[in-house]
């Protein structure tokens, strides 16, 4: 980003101490060199993990070298047994001069961890130039570890925080509200002596809690106010309130991970990080300060109406609403989510309207003779309030929607006034909900119309190179019935931005059972088929596209996935010979792709009107068979098997 603002500017003397911080304290470079730096800084690549994600797999495939720049990672056994914890600048992965390797452990998040990752082979290709960090670096090659423990700190500052880190952190089992504290928690002494995890689900719990309640307080409030209506209305959603101070309750007590990516559980440091952001504190104390009490000041007669004049303090609550809405929406908003939070605004705004066209013709329920309803009967004056209430909102509803103002008329300027801004406020929100549907259908159709023009630039590049039109329309058709078929979607392309550790278990609930199933990968070792499948690539073909044409050479294997093959031959007379349907499931082109020299010597085409074939090239998995010899001895052992059967 720095880059593209500035194209001049050198980013490594940018990114320089940003990174220097972390690395100059990782164990593979005692013999730190800034100029070293400045080589590495070109080959990072940073990877997020969530708490509880794996970020290595036992037997997975390593060619990388992952360093933890935040947060810390649990590093288990063969047999998912505790071994060590990795903090801040710890290395594990593939440490040694084999540039693919076999992991011999697990790797799981403790914490959300950010770890910077280097390509083995690039980064001891570095290393070799720069000879004191090679010749310091020899002796781990020797001894391959799986990981290398971090360097501890010697700055005071950061040296007495991790400590008090890790005295909260040993004493996580007393901290944490458990169910076996459950009955502790009544006890009071035990109110402010543990702490929650930052992410535990009482929090949202009470998020939700928190905002059908505000939603009862927007409502009820301004109804109370105008009609001061005592019964029902005016106390019930008094028993709402405790969700709110709950809320903050619980918020003093909730645990947070600092720079340096530990978990902070102190609850004196709790709650001083929560008295120090004082935004956070005044949309937690102003809107919900206990203003009502206050009533009691005023004379006995008076109780009520100060009390609702006061409570009106609490409208604030609408920015929980807000805050629900954004802490909630998706990387990008749902149409369902988008209506939900117009739906509600809209409906506030309704109901505010509504209230201040009742006060102007009744205020705290006492009707005026020069107002809006004194246009009716005399008997709607001696209505219920819920009634008159109706009569505004009809008004609203009709003033907002339509450019007239029906049979309800003003009476004096005032009313004039309100009806105008109403009629302004009702175009406003037109406006934006048109824009909102606008919005939707353009989400909705965005994708078409870049396909659209994708597809319109290839027939116009084709036709400059003076390609046949026959080939032109094939590719065109091709294109059309691709579109038919995934909406332009492309599935598995967000797949390449998951960690590897879980793109693997992805790909193997896919593709995994259609391996196990063919004769070549039948009782694999399931390291071995984990890595497979992220070698597969996915095509589609459509009815008489050809999939491998007689002669082809090439090294691929190809699996069946979806859909029907049809095997052919053609003639002399270019007739074409059918021999073989294939089915899902079914696997051909082995011997070319484990033997590159192979020719096809078949048709292979489409029968249905899609087709999914899973391919798999020779390059792409053969680094894998060494590191498995047994099983490589078996899938040729297999081959060999099933080409004798055929003779």
């Amino acid at each position: 980003m720095i880059k593209h603002y500035n194209p001049e500017l050198d980013v490594n003397n940018t990114l320089f101490y940003f990174y220097r911080n972390i690395l100059q304290d990782v164990p593979l470079f005692i013999s730190f060199d800034d100029n070293f730096l400045g080589v590495l800084i070109d080959h990072i690549f940073v990877k997020l993990f969530i708490k509880g994600e794996t970020v290595v797999k036992y037997k997975d495939i390593l060619s990388e070298i992952f360093i933890v720049a935040k947060g810390e990672v649990d590093i288990l056994n063969k047999n998912k047994e505790y071994m060590q914890t990795i903090g801040p600048t710890g290395v594990f992965g593939n440490i040694s001069d084999n540039f693919n390797k076999l992991s011999g452990i697990y790797v799981v998040a403790k914490r959300n961890v950010e770890i910077w990752i280097f390509n083995t082979e690039k980064l001891l290709n570095i290393i070799d130039v720069y000879s004191a960090i090679s010749d310091d670096l020899e002796h781990i090659l020797k001894t391959k570890p799986n990981f290398i423990l971090p360097i501890v700190s010697d700055e005071p500052d950061i040296q007495n925080e991790l400590e008090a880190d890790f005295d909260s952190a040993v004493k996580k089992s007393s901290l944490l509200l458990t169910k076996y504290e459950a009955i502790q928690f009544c006890l009071p002494q035990r109110w402010f002596k543990f702490s929650l995890e930052y992410d535990h689900g009482i929090f949202k719990v009470f998020d939700a809690m928190t905002a059908v309640a505000s939603i009862l307080n927007l409502l009820v409030i301004p109804y109370v106010f105008v009609t001061q209506e005592k019964f029902l209305l005016g106390y019930l959603y008094l028993l709402f309130e405790p969700i709110f101070y709950l809320r903050i309750f619980f918020k003093l007590h909730r645990s947070y991970v600092n720079v340096y990516g530990n978990l902070i559980q102190s609850n004196r440091k709790l709650r001083k990080k929560y008295i120090n952001s004082p935004l956070q504190l005044f949309w937690d104390v102003v809107p919900n300060f206990p203003i009502g009490c206050m009533c009691f000041i005023f004379p006995r007669e008076e109780w009520f109406f100060s009390y609702s004049c006061l409570r009106l303090l609490h409208i604030l609550r609408f920015y929980y609403i807000s805050q629900y809405f954004e802490c909630n929406s998706d990387l990008h908003r749902k149409i369902w989510l988008l209506l939900t939070k117009l739906l509600v605004y809209y409906f506030f705004i309704i109901h505010i309207l509504s209230c201040t066209w009742f006060m102007m013709a009744c205020p705290f329920d006492n009707c005026i003779s020069e107002s809006w309803i004194s246009r009716f009967e005399k008997h709607v004056l001696h209505t219920p309030v819920f009634y008159r209430m109706m009569l505004s909102y009809y008004y609203v509803l009709t003033v907002l929607t339509s450019t007239g103002i029906a049979d309800i008329k003003s009476t004096n300027v005032l009313e004039v006034l309100f009806t105008s801004l109403v009629m302004i406020v009702g175009k406003i929100m037109l406006a934006v909900l048109l824009g909102y549907v606008l919005r939707t259908l353009h989400q909705s159709e965005s994708r078409l119309l870049r396909y659209e023009n994708e597809s319109r630039n290839c027939t116009k590049f084709l036709k400059e190179w003076n390609v046949p039109d026959y080939q032109i329309g094939r590719t065109r058709l091709y294109m059309k019935n691709m579109w038919e078929y995934e909406k332009g979607r492309k599935p598995f392309k967000l797949l390449d931005l998951l960690p590897n550790p879980l793109k693997r278990d992805v790909l193997i609930s896919i593709y995994g059972t259609l391996l196990r199933d063919t004769f070549l990968f039948k009782d694999i070792d399931e390291a071995l088929l984990r890595e497979v499948c992220t070698k597969l690539e996915r095509k589609v073909y459509f009815k008489d596209d050809y999939i491998v044409k007689h002669g082809d050479v090439g090294s691929t294997m190809y699996f069946l996935y979806r859909g029907d093959v049809s095997v052919l031959t053609k003639d002399s007379f270019l007739s074409e010979i059918p021999h073989v349907i294939l089915h899902p499931k079914d696997l051909f082109g082995v011997s070319q792709g484990l033997n590159c020299e192979n020719v096809h010597t078949f048709f292979y085409r489409a029968a249905s009107n899609e087709v999914e074939i899973l391919t798999l090239k020779f390059e792409d998995w053969s680094y894998l068979l060494p590191l498995f010899p047994k099983e490589h001895r078996r899938i040729l052992t297999r081959v060999e098997r099933e080409y004798l059967n055929k003779l």
